[in-house]
C-alpha cells in the first residue's frame, strides 16, 4: 500500500513540474484539478508557462489546429497563476471579438504584472473611443455644432511605449509577438505605418507555422495582387481550420455566384463551421440572392451572435419591412441595437435619434444608454436643446406671420 501511494505522489509531482502537453478538455481539467496541491513559487510560475503556450498554440494554430475556445480556457488559467503573456492574449482575443471593457480589463492586468507591451493594446482602446466621441455632431437646419472630447496625446504615447516594449521582445527572440508587431507596422499602432515592416514581421510569424501570421502576411500580398504568392498561405492556413484563411481563399480564388462554386461553398461553409463571421455573413447573403430565406436568416443570426454587425443590418430589415416572414419590429429593434453593439456609429446615432425622440419602448435608462454610448456629451445635448428651442421658436413666428 505504502509504495502505491508514494507511486501516486511522485506521478502528481510530476504533473506539477513538467511541460506537459495538453491535448484535449479532458487533460485540462485533470491538470485544472492539480491547482489544488500545493506547489513552490517556481513550481506556480513552471505550470502557468505551460498554460500559456498551450493556448498560444491553440490561439494561432501553431502544432494543433485553430481552437479559440481552448485557446481562452489555457490563458484563463494562466491568468490565475499571474501570466502577463496569456493576459496580452487575452485581451487581443476580447478586443477582436468587440469586448473592449474586457480587452482594456485584461491590457491592464497584463502591464501590472510587468508586460510594456500591453500599453500597445489600452492606448489604442482609449484613442479610439475618444475619437469616435470627437467626430460626433448635432446637426440640425443649416447649424452643425461639434464638440471636442479630451486629448489623445497620452494615449499616442502609451502606444509609443507599447510598441517599443513588442518591438524588444520580438528582436531579442519571443516570436509569441511577431504576429502582434506585424499588425502593429501594417496600421501604424505606435509607429509609422510600414507596409514593408509589416510583411518582415509577419514572415517571421508565417515560419513559426502561426495561422494567423500566414494569413496576414497573404492578405497583404493580395492588396499587391500578388495572387501566386498568397493561395499557398492561405491553404496552409486554412487547413490549420483558421476561419478567416478560409472566407479570404474562397473570396479570392473562387467565384461563389458562378455556376461552378463547390470550392467557394466548400471553403466558406468550412469557415463557417469555425463561427467566422464574414463567412457567415456571406453566406446569408448568398442563399438571401437564391431566395431561400430560412438559410440565410440562419447565417446572419450567428454572424449577428458573433458580433457582424452588417447581418444585424440585414434582420433589422428583414423583420423591420417583414420582407419574406411576419413583421415584427420587436425583434427589427433587438437586431439594430445588436448592429450598435459593434460600435457602427450610424448606427448608434441612429438608436440614439430613437432615444431623444421618444422612440424604440425605451425607458429612461435604456435611452440614456444609447445617448451616452453614441458619444453624446451632456454639452452636446444642451446645444441640442437650444437648438431645439431655437427651431420651435422660428415655427411659432412662422404660424403668426400667417396668421
Amino acid at each position: 500500500m505504502t509504495n502505491i501511494v508514494a507511486l501516486i505522489a511522485a506521478t502528481v509531482l510530476n504533473l506539477q513540474t513538467h511541460l506537459i502537453p495538453v491535448k484535449s478538455n479532458e487533460a485540462l481539467t485533470n491538470l485544472v484539478m492539480i491547482e489544488q496541491i500545493p506547489m513552490t513559487q517556481a513550481q506556480r510560475a513552471e505550470k502557468a508557462k505551460t498554460f500559456y503556450e498551450e493556448g498560444y498554440d491553440y490561439f494561432y494554430g501553431i502544432s494543433y489546429p485553430v481552437n479559440r475556445t481552448l485557446a481562452v480556457k489555457y490563458f484563463q488559467e494562466a491568468e490565475k497563476l499571474k501570466n502577463a503573456d496569456a493576459l496580452f492574449f487575452l485581451s487581443i482575443h476580447q478586443q477582436n471579438n468587440g469586448n473592449l471593457k474586457e480587452a482594456a480589463q485584461a491590457a491592464k492586468r497584463s502591464l501590472e504584472l510587468g508586460n510594456e507591451a500591453a500599453k500597445i493594446i489600452l492606448g489604442k482602446i482609449q484613442k479610439d473611443e475618444k475619437l469616435r466621441k470627437e467626430g460626433n455632431t448635432l446637426e440640425l437646419g443649416n447649424e452643425v455644432t461639434k464638440i471636442t472630447v479630451g486629448e489623445t496625446q497620452e494615449d499616442e504615447t502609451l502606444m509609443k511605449e507599447g510598441f517599443n516594449a513588442l518591438k524588444k521582445k520580438v528582436d531579442s527572440g519571443d516570436m509569441h509577438y511577431a504576429n502582434s508587431l506585424g499588425y502593429a507596422y501594417e496600421f501604424g499602432i505606435g509607429t509609422s505605418l510600414n507596409i514593408k515592416e509589416a510583411m518582415k514581421y509577419y514572415e517571421m510569424a508565417a515560419k513559426q507555422n502561426n495561422a494567423l501570421g500566414m494569413t496576414n502576411l497573404a492578405d497583404l500580398y493580395i492588396q499587391e495582387n500578388k495572387l501566386k504568392k498568397a493561395k499557398p498561405l492561405l491553404v496552409k492556413a486554412a487547413e490549420k481550420e483558421y476561419g478567416y484563411a478560409q472566407y479570404l481563399l474562397a473570396m479570392n480564388f473562387f467565384d461563389l455566384y458562378s455556376d461552378n462554386n463547390k470550392e467557394a461553398l466548400f471553403w466558406l461553409e468550412r469557415a463557417a463551421s469555425n463561427d467566422e463571421p464574414e463567412a457567415l455573413y456571406q453566406l446569408g447573403l448568398y442563399y438571401a440572392e437564391k431566395a431561400d430565406l430560412a438559410k440565410a436568416i440562419k447565417y446572419y443570426q450567428r454572424a449577428a451572435e458573433l458580433n457582424n454587425a452588417e447581418a444585424a443590418l440585414e434582420l433589422y430589415y428583414i423583420y423591420g419591412e417583414g420582407f419574406g416572414v411576419e413583421q415584427d419590429e420587436d425583434k427589427a429593434l433587438f437586431f439594430l441595437k445588436k448592429a450598435a453593439e459593434s460600435g457602427n456609429q450610424e448606427v448608434l446615432d441612429e438608436l440614439a435619434a430613437m432615444a431623444l425622440s421618444g422612440q424604440g419602448n425605451m425607458d429612461a435608462k435604456e435611452a440614456e444608454y444609447w445617448i451616452k454610448k453614441a458619444g453624446y456629451t451632456e454639452e452636446m445635448l444642451k446645444e441640442l436643446d437650444k437648438l431645439q428651442e431655437k427651431s420651435l421658436d422660428m415655427f411659432k413666428k412662422m404660424q403668426e406671420t400667417h396668421q
